[in-house]
């Protein structure tokens, strides 16, 4: 018992690690953000970007301030909410390799990780610029993070593919490059792709390789965690669709429908990267 006890101690101590690592560069992220915010306070930073639509005639109701950095703070400031899950991804990723998981398991959680912290400076770009190219990144970093997590479950169905008789080889560098080469193709035709097809595609696509997963093997956290998912991705739509329609609060208030979206997909990224992420 004392053997096991001195065994588990190191992983649960670098859990701890985890925990203040992601905090002080959540706290740097932000407070260099502040800074550069600051800093550039009236001076229309993206005044040579091509406008976005949203500029001139508004999706959301936060209030736009041209003049200033983030154009709309709330629905900038928000997006840290995925780059806190992408810090939170990767740092257990690598707790988990030491002491649960596996190199290739790990490399998939990286790449999330990575995809999630893309999805963070995208949509962060589009709401502080509301400029075309914004929106472009914007729309691309919303399927990447979609596009690992297929990826991953393909390989998993498929590790090898091989002849009979034969190991085969590892799926795996073959359908991390697809998922980016895949994200260079969308960004490239993004104006020629409507994400209203495709976003929905994709979240479909997850949604049926994770129902598949549970009906398989419905552990606890797995349950739980997709259950969260779907809870978070309703609620998200909800208040997304309040705000489009200006039901969800006033322009000048920080608590915003589109803000609350970033904060609740962000809990439901995180809430499907966990329902299938081994124990230390």
């Amino acid at each position: 018992m004392l053997e096991s006890a001195q065994h588990e101690r190191p992983g649960m101590k670098l859990v701890w690690k985890v925990h203040l690592i992601v905090f002080l560069l959540t706290l740097c992220s932000g407070l260099s953000l502040a800074v550069l915010e600051r800093s550039q306070r009236g001076k229309n930073f993206w005044r040579d970007l091509d406008a976005a639509r949203e500029l001139r005639q508004p999706a959301y109701s936060e209030q736009i301030d041209a003049d200033n950095l983030f154009r709309t703070r709330s629905n900038t400031w928000s997006n840290l909410a995925y780059a806190v899950v992408g810090f939170y991804v990767v740092g257990f990723a690598l707790h988990d390799v030491r002491w649960s998981g596996g190199p290739t398991q790990t490399m998939w959680s990286v790449l999330y990780g990575m995809a999630c912290c893309f999805l963070a400076v995208g949509s962060g770009v589009f709401h502080a610029s509301l400029s075309r190219w914004g929106q472009q990144l914007d729309v691309t970093a919303m399927y990447t993070p979609l596009l690992v997590l297929i990826g991953e479950a393909i390989w998993r169905r498929f590790p090898r593919i091989g002849f009979a008789g034969q190991s085969g080889v590892a799926t795996w560098p073959m359908l991390s490059g697809l998922v980016f080469a895949t994200t260079l193709l969308l960004y490239h035709y993004k104006w020629s792709l409507s994400s209203g097809v495709i976003l929905p595609l994709l979240i479909l696509f997850v949604a049926v390789f994770a129902l598949r997963d549970l009906l398989r093997d419905a552990t606890r956290r797995r349950t739980v965690s997709l259950l969260t998912a779907v809870i978070a991705l309703f609620l998200a739509v909800a208040c997304r669709e309040l705000d489009v329609q200006r039901r969800f609060s006033n322009a000048q208030t920080p608590l915003q429908g589109h803000a609350f979206w970033h904060l609740l997909t962000a809990v439901a990224l995180m809430a499907v990267w966990n329902s299938d992420r081994r124990s230390a």
